[in-house]
């Protein structure tokens, strides 16, 4: 991938329970291939980023 692609690309910094909140939930979906975890990881993210209900609208498809 060319580097002017992801040069301005937003990277989130997790303060540290975000960060253990997300390891565990990736483990449990890795583990147990939970739905529930995966659903989590996305709230998570979007809470990381900021996203308004508008732009987490826009990411799954519900334009």
């Amino acid at each position: 991938m060319l580097a002017q692609y992801v040069a301005n690309f937003p990277i989130a910094i997790p303060f540290e329970n975000q960060k253990d909140k997300m390891i565990e939930l990736v483990k449990d979906v890795l583990d147990n291939q939970s739905n529930i975890s995966e659903e989590r990881i996305d709230e998570l993210t979007f809470e990381l980023y900021g996203l308004s209900m508008d732009e987490i609208d826009f990411l799954n498809g519900e334009h």
